[in-house]
């Protein structure tokens, strides 16, 4: 921060600690459930003024010193409160802040202790833009006016404190995670996870389901696992044992799992798991009666296999039960990923006590969100009230995971309104072979605002991973 600190109604001090409070409050905003991807310190003192405001503050030109700097200056014409410069860098369509970002205040201008120009308001609406967040009163098509009351601290609002407007920004751009490694026998083929309240407990528990093939027999042992009592705080449960659930002759390209109770005559979630063996098209197995069983977990059955009519050539596969075609009778909605040519097909029909589907019905399909023969797809259904069903397909991409966002229509056809649209790269750190969609679950503040578990394995090895304060409806 720079010393040249103008005579005002706050000693330099004073004006120090309010800028440090305003950082200290979108901090602690992030770091609430778990450790978030960016923080800063103090670096203390310095007389320079900060350098990509060269050509306002100096009369210069704006340059890079890759250092965070906060100062003072005389602002031309009229202009007072703050302003923030960040140096950017855009990458596959990926804009990120690259290493520095700087911050100046007015000096002409008299900071008061309260008002318009309290240093602590200004500062809180500063960092917001540090962080990466716009003003929202600038924005096309957007006006504050429409905005709640207290409205957020982005729409100039001077409230003192941030609102869910700017919680939900800043978690979305530097989301809260924590992933978890689930040690996994065998080469794994294609995985996925689902959630539920197995064990009874008020904390959900997860199902890692995934295929394991064996070259020398020829065939896919598809193996599942629990994650008991997961915590709210860090998401971190205790692990159970490997179940072996069903062997498949063949190599196994992809899995997907849900629970529901398809039986509707009791409380006890059942488990569907779908698969894909080469090119022949999706089939499913219902686990019946799921039970937590000391660290692992019993059931009955399965039932089937049971094919999916005309399904054909999907290379991914997952699905979910929901009544997509809002006539009052639950639906199976089976979802696969066909790469010859490049489509996204759906597969949905009325889902029985018995786990059939007397008759399925082919949805539309997209060519345009560019995954190939070794990507995941899956289902979700998140709380975000709006009532549309979700499908996530993830692609690997350089030890990422890209994630692309489309709403099926009660006709199984994809909302072309909100076709292909793609949410920021998840970082998995290693080279991706199996992608499961996951499930959404309220651990957090408020049901609007939930967690999303995913899974993905590399190589040999799975996990499962938890962002904090999802808005998924919001990635569209």
């Amino acid at each position: 921060m720079a010393d040249s600190i103008p005579a005002s109604g706050y000693s330099q001090a004073d004006l120090r600690a309010k800028i440090v409070e305003a950082e200290d409050n979108w901090y602690s905003t992030l770091s609430s459930t778990t450790a978030p991807l960016i923080e800063f310190t103090d670096g203390g003192s310095t007389t320079a003024k900060p350098s990509l405001f060269g050509d306002l503050c100096s009369g210069g030109s704006s340059t890079s010193n890759n250092i965070n700097e906060i100062g003072f200056c005389d602002f031309p014409g009229a202009d007072s409160g703050g302003m923030v410069k960040l140096k950017l860098a855009q990458s596959s369509g990926v804009i990120t802040i690259q290493n520095e970002a700087d911050m100046v205040f007015d000096s002409a201008t008299t900071w008061a202790p309260t008002g318009s120009n309290e240093m602590y308001n200004v500062a809180l609406h500063e960092f917001g833009h540090w962080y990466g967040l716009g003003d929202l009163y600038a924005l096309k098509g957007l006006s504050c006016s429409g905005e709640t009351t207290p409205r957020p601290e982005m729409c100039d609002a001077n409230t003192g404190s941030l609102q869910w407007g700017d919680k939900d920004g800043i978690r979305w751009l530097y989301p809260k995670v924590n992933s978890f490694s689930l040690a996994a026998s065998g080469t794994i083929t294609g995985s996925d996870s689902a959630m539920a309240l197995i064990g009874g407990a008020s904390s959900p528990d997860m199902i890692f389901v995934w295929g394991d093939y064996s070259s020398t027999t020829g065939q896919t042992t598809i193996k599942a696992k629990g994650i008991w009592d997961i915590s709210s705080s860090t998401g971190a449960g205790t692990t159970g044992t490997t179940v072996n659930l069903y062997t498949v002759t063949g190599q196994v390209l992809d899995v997907g799992a849900t629970l529901f109770i398809v039986d509707s005559g009791d409380t006890i979630y059942d488990l569907i798991v779908s698969y894909t063996v080469g090119t022949s098209g999706s089939s499913y197995l219902v686990f019946w009666d799921l039970a937590k069983s000391s660290n692992s977990f019993t059931y009955t059955g399965p039932a089937g296999p049971y094919s999916v009519t005309g399904s054909s050539g999907d290379k991914g596969t997952d699905l979910v039960v929901y009544d997509l075609t809002n006539d009052g009778n639950r639906d199976l909605v089976v979802v696969g990923s066909d790469s010859s040519p490049l489509k996204v097909w759906y597969y949905y029909g009325t889902l029985s006590t018995s786990g059939t589907v007397s008759s399925w019905t082919t949805g539309s399909s997209s060519g345009t969100i560019g995954i190939n023969t070794e990507d995941a797809i899956g289902l979700q259904k998140p709380n975000v009230g709006d009532g549309k069903i979700y499908t996530v397909a993830y692609r690997s991409d350089s030890g990422y995971m890209r994630q692309h966002l489309l709403h099926i229509t009660t006709a199984g056809a994809i909302d072309a309104s909100i076709t292909s649209k793609y949410a920021p790269p998840k970082s998995t750190g290693g080279s991706v072979t199996g992608i499961g969609a996951g499930d959404v679950w309220s651990l957090g503040e408020v049901a609007a605002h939930p967690e999303e578990f995913f899974s993905w394995t590399d190589t040999n090895t799975g996990y499962y991973t938890i962002e904090w304060d999802t808005r998924l409806n919001s990635h569209a």
